[in-house]
């Protein structure tokens, strides 16, 4: 039996915390991430300026969304025929995860709605035979049409066009989907010890959680400004300030 559609996101949703934390208990040390040439090369990071506490990509929204996503699910499913079907939010998660070990960028609470936004976009033109346009997906959030093509296109080139999923791979993401999540709890309660002791980022994996289990809406809007010079990628701004 599958696991249901609702608590494989709830699952996304606790591993995208879990990483959130992470980032911001490292920011709060002075500790930054060094990206490696794949990443910049594939262009999946668009800012990582001093004051970013995580790599900012197209998917980052400008501030956390306060809604679950299954209400992007329902948003979208309630509008869309094609969408309709449980298996398409599944291969959705699988391309979630294909983006970040691709990418080697973990998916964090400020991404997840955006991307997962555009996977359900691919996965409906790979496997339904009905084919909505972008703007029929834009119109179902509220989301500019050009901004809609724009995180399509950056999940089909972080993800190297690879964009077909199999139902081999949609269990085998429910598993390991499981096992982070079991990790993540670990990790959680490690750091919370942690930060007991050391006073720093206190109870940042509870807020978080609390954050994204909250179904209050913020709209999608992007953290990266459109114009940003993509050869500013190159020089990887604020890399000055590296660990």
């Amino acid at each position: 039996m599958q696991q249901p559609l609702t608590e494989i996101l709830e699952l996304v949703a606790q591993h995208a915390a879990a990483a959130t934390a992470e980032y911001r208990s490292a920011a709060a040390r002075g500790v930054r991430v060094d990206l490696d040439e794949a990443q910049r090369g594939r262009h999946a990071v668009r800012r990582y300026d001093a004051d970013d506490e995580e790599p900012q990509t197209y998917f980052h929204s400008s501030r956390l969304p306060m809604m679950t996503l299954a209400s992007v699910y329902d948003a979208l499913a309630q509008r869309i025929a094609a969408c309709d079907d449980a298996a398409i939010g599944r291969m959705a998660v699988v391309l979630m995860l294909r983006y970040a070990d691709r990418t080697g960028l973990p998916i964090t609470a400020h991404m997840m709605h955006r991307l997962f936004f555009a996977a359900i976009v691919v996965a409906v033109k790979m496997h339904q035979d009905v084919m909505p346009r972008n703007r029929t997906f834009a119109r179902a959030v509220s989301m500019p049409v050009d901004e809609a093509n724009r995180l399509e296109r950056a999940l089909l080139e972080g993800i190297g066009w690879q964009a077909v999923v199999t139902g081999a791979q949609v269990e085998a993401t429910a598993a390991r989907l499981r096992v982070l999540s079991a990790a993540a709890a670990a990790s959680a309660a490690a750091s919370d010890a942690e930060s007991a002791d050391e006073g720093a980022a206190e109870g940042c994996v509870r807020r978080f959680a609390v954050a994204v289990a909250s179904h209050d809406k913020a709209p999608l809007v992007s953290s990266v400004d459109s114009d940003y010079a993509p050869a500013a990628v190159g020089r990887m701004p604020g890399a000055a300030g590296r660990a």
